[in-house]
């Protein structure tokens, strides 16, 4: 899968509270053919935007890539400039895959501001090997509920849900990760 673009791509409404979960690129399926391999390189997911009349659940995922028993090239794509009114789950990339290895490298993600929940650039959940070099994380902003404050707004440039597998990461970037209407319970002081 390689030069797709999904761009301005609105989902919900100011008048709808739109709670499913919403996925830019989907790539799924198992294979048990040995040496199998998936190259997904050089797409472009940028300034989608999910609305909610009442900010609420649902998760968005823009690039999310599982399933089984196959090798994974997934290199230079570019994440950027997306938003979402949401405290569901934000994953700009998502991989989930059992009995595999996966090369992951030279991705971009920046620019991404969520209104609550938790945003993750990459989001790891894998039994296999996993390689992540030479990618850029940088200018995730999660401004948290305008209207009210809660515990739970989080921003992760890795985040890793993996048993059983060996990951191996060198040469990423990862900057300007901000949250700054987060709190924390208890609260802290110095």
């Amino acid at each position: 899968m390689y030069s797709n673009t999904v761009q301005s791509n609105q989902i919900g409404s100011v008048s709808t509270t739109a709670t499913g979960t919403f996925y830019a690129l989907y790539v799924g399926g198992s294979n048990s053919t040995a040496g199998s391999t998936w190259n997904i390189y050089g797409n472009l997911i940028s300034n989608n935007t999910r609305n909610q009349s009442t900010m609420g659940a649902g998760d968005n995922n823009y690039l999310y890539i599982g399933g089984t028993g196959k090798i994974a090239n997934i290199y230079n794509n570019t994440i950027t400039q997306n938003t979402s009114a949401s405290r569901g789950t934000t994953n700009m990339f998502y991989y989930s895959s059992s009995g595999s290895t996966a090369n992951i490298y030279g991705n971009l993600l920046t620019k991404q501001v969520v209104q609550g929940g938790t945003i993750n650039g990459f989001n790891i959940g894998a039994v296999g090997t996993v390689t992540l070099s030479k990618n850029t994380i940088e200018d995730l902003l999660n401004t948290g509920d305008p209207v009210i404050t809660y515990y739970g707004s989080f921003v992760y440039g890795f985040n890793f849900s993996i048993s059983s597998a060996i990951a191996t990461l060198y040469n990423n970037f990862i900057g300007d990760l901000r949250a700054p209407h987060a709190n924390s319970d208890p609260p802290f002081t110095q």
